[in-house]
């Protein structure tokens, strides 16, 4: 079989076992594929007159395959996840303590604070007492609905296991988006 014999043969075989991953792929990733294939192409050819119908199907035949190649090997996905780690942002805990105190701080219960100084300094005990019972009573009110809701959040979150296609060993197969690595 001649070298173009097997050229066409190839680039048949590539269409035909590729037709259902083609409609995978948006037209926008098949374009910005090809943009990059033609500008490694064109900055490694000095492309002239004859050559440039040439070089254009050599771009296309790069793009469908880089396009449909057979993905990360399994070992070298795992060997990337043991590099990379798991694809996943640590979660930061806030200390209840703080989320009670940073409730003492916000605009209504600063202007308490400013109202129990000035009752302290006129010696109104009474009305210190309820204007510290009314800032107390905010702080717990704010605390616990704060809290309810962080809870609540958290709940949604275990129920949701976020998931990805990937292609891997020539196939695409939906995995938890945990696993994730560079190159999928």
């Amino acid at each position: 079989m001649e070298l173009g014999q097997e050229k066409v043969a190839f680039t048949r075989e590539v269409e035909r076992t590729n037709n259902d991953i083609d409609s995978k792929i948006s037209p926008s990733t098949k374009r910005c594929l090809h943009g990059k294939l033609k500008s490694f192409v064109n900055s490694n050819h000095r492309m002239s007159g004859a050559h440039v119908a040439e070089d254009e199907e050599i771009v296309t035949e790069r793009t469908k395959s880089f396009v449909y190649s057979l993905g990360l090997s399994t070992q070298e996905a795992e060997l990337r996840l043991q590099k990379y780690g798991k694809n996943e942002v640590p979660e930061t805990v806030i200390p209840k303590w703080y989320i009670f105190v940073f409730q003492l701080w916000k605009p209504l219960p600063l202007m308490i604070w400013v109202a129990l100084i000035i009752e302290a300094i006129i010696e109104n005990y009474i009305d210190l007492i309820l204007l510290l019972f009314i800032l107390l009573t905010n702080t717990t009110v704010g605390f616990f609905e704060i809290t309810k809701a962080e809870d609540s959040v958290a709940a949604l979150k275990k129920t949701l296991h976020p998931s990805a296609t990937v292609k891997r060993d020539g196939k695409f197969i939906t995995i938890d988006s945990i696993f994730v690595v560079p190159g999928d």
